[in-house]
């Protein structure tokens, strides 16, 4: 959101705050207005149960607060996975090392549960494989409740060009953010902007077609601000992640003159969405936040 502020939305800065959750170590109070709880995957159990607290008191203060993600019910990326699996949207699903894992379609690779660094391994194609990388990876430091095994869809089309789509959710409005294309079948960032494929980003951002789909989608992952990362194969969504403190934006200068036009397309469209979700309050008003043994003692028992 920074970044969107110091470039793109610097008429919103005076609007949007940033906060930190290390400020409910000594927070007293809060004003009124729209709350969105962000970048949820990285809160441990703990800090999850104090900011639902928060969520809690908020919540208390009425039409004067509206609040967007809850922390205990907004589903991480591996359940969110499991559950569109079992509800048969995607077609791929998502292991942590706990679960059976003999249920793996291969090809696999592993990841980190709570980042958005994408893939920590090839694609791996025997369990013996993914042993190995697991192991090696715990050898790293990180710790195996972190890790989970996703199973691999290929987004490529018959040219083997891999693409991948995103939009966002921000309150009820679901508005598309882009299309990527590339070689590489983890994408990251867009390396092929040749021929048609600006076209085809304004199209899908003119578009929108995906939108009845993913407002489906956000429901069921109780995501009410985001952005879901998707491809369609075979005619249907297949979700990677919703991230819920996305990169909304990126600067100018590090963006390729031949998307310019379009990213300047969807600054202009995002903008009313987020004044959609303001919420005009009392600027007097002040919540009184406070936080009894009772919350500390949620968090030591987790």
């Amino acid at each position: 959101m920074d970044m969107y502020l110091d470039n793109w939305g610097a008429d919103w800065r005076s609007m949007i705050q940033v906060r930190a959750y290390s400020e409910l170590a000594s927070l007293q109070w809060l004003p009124g207005g729209t709350y969105i709880f962000s970048d949820l995957e990285r809160l441990t159990p703990a800090l999850s149960l104090l900011v639902a607290d928060l969520w809690t008191q908020l919540e208390a203060a009425g039409p004067s607060v509206r609040l967007l993600n809850h922390p205990l019910r907004a589903l991480r990326r591996t359940d969110l996975l499991n559950t569109l699996h079992a509800a048969g949207r995607n077609d791929f699903n998502a292991y942590r090392l706990t679960d059976d894992r003999s249920k793996i379609r291969f090809p696999a690779f592993v990841r980190v549960a709570n980042d958005h660094e994408g893939s920590r391994t090839a694609l791996l194609n025997t369990h013996e494989d993914i042993d190995g990388n697991l192991r090696a990876a715990m050898c790293f430091g990180h710790d195996p409740r972190d890790l989970i095994v996703v199973e691999y869809l290929s987004a490529a089309d018959t040219d083997g060009v891999f693409h991948k789509c995103s939009a966002f959710r921000v309150g009820s409005q679901i508005v598309p953010r882009n299309v990527m294309f590339s070689r590489k079948w983890m994408i990251k960032y867009p390396d092929l902007l040749d021929g048609d494929k600006a076209a085809r980003q304004r199209e899908f951002l003119e578009k929108n077609p995906h939108a009845a789909a993913l407002r489906e989608i956000f429901e069921l992952a109780h995501i009410e601000y985001g952005r879901c990362d998707y491809s369609v194969i075979n005619g249907r969504v297949q979700v990677w992640e919703i991230n819920t403190n996305p990169v909304i934006m990126r600067p100018r200068e590090e963006i390729d003159p031949s998307a310019l036009a379009n990213q300047e397309y969807f600054a202009q469209k995002i903008e009313p969405v987020f004044q959609a979700i303001d919420l005009p309050v009392d600027p007097q008003l002040k919540i009184p936040i406070r936080f009894d043994r009772a919350s500390l003692d949620r968090m030591i028992k987790g």
